[in-house]
């Protein structure tokens, strides 16, 4: 099994010059879940400029991806991406197309794929209402996504008998 994260290393190739260093830099990731939406299934939409934040530190990693959700339908879904503002600036954002098939509602929710930390963040202080054919945020003025931490796990129960255990850290009390 591959250990995940960033790594750098030095290799050192015997050449008629001697040992000559060569230094990969390389990202192992794990696969991000599959998060694809059939616009075609939908009457409405509307556009997000969005920036995430988790735990107030800006993503600035362009393997994050942010995907929306109503009531557990995916209906949404981009990743970050890097943007050249001018020659010393650079912007991290979502360019999200969020569908519906009601015009307006208030049951959007988010999910965060960390890449670096290879799990899915559940927790987002943000609310967004859909409005058909609204553009929320721009590129000067992005909407900000405020994510926690917290961890966002799904256990299937199939209908029937099922087994499931969890297994907690509780702290002896006196």
């Amino acid at each position: 099994n591959l250990v995940t994260g960033e790594f750098a290393h030095t290799l050192y190739a015997n050449t008629t010059f001697g040992k000559e260093p060569i230094t990969i830099d390389f990202r192992n990731l794990v696969r991000p879940p599959v998060w694809e939406v059939n616009p075609y299934a939908f009457e409405h939409s509307m556009v997000m400029i969005a920036e995430l934040f988790v735990d107030s530190t800006l993503s600035k990693d362009t393997y994050d991806y942010i995907g929306v959700f109503e009531n557990n339908t995916l209906v949404g879904s981009a990743k970050i991406e890097g943007k050249k503002l001018n020659a010393n600036d650079t912007t991290y954002l979502a360019f999200i197309t969020v569908y519906s098939n009601r015009a307006t509602h208030n049951d959007l929710t988010f999910r965060i794929w960390d890449a670096s930390e290879a799990r899915i963040l559940g927790k987002t202080i943000t609310e967004v209402a859909f409005n058909a054919n609204q553009v929320v945020g721009n590129l000067t003025s992005p909407k900000k996504l405020y994510a926690s931490k917290d961890i966002f796990n799904e256990y299937p129960i199939e209908a029937g008998w099922n087994w499931v255990s969890f297994n907690l850290n509780v702290p002896n009390k006196p």
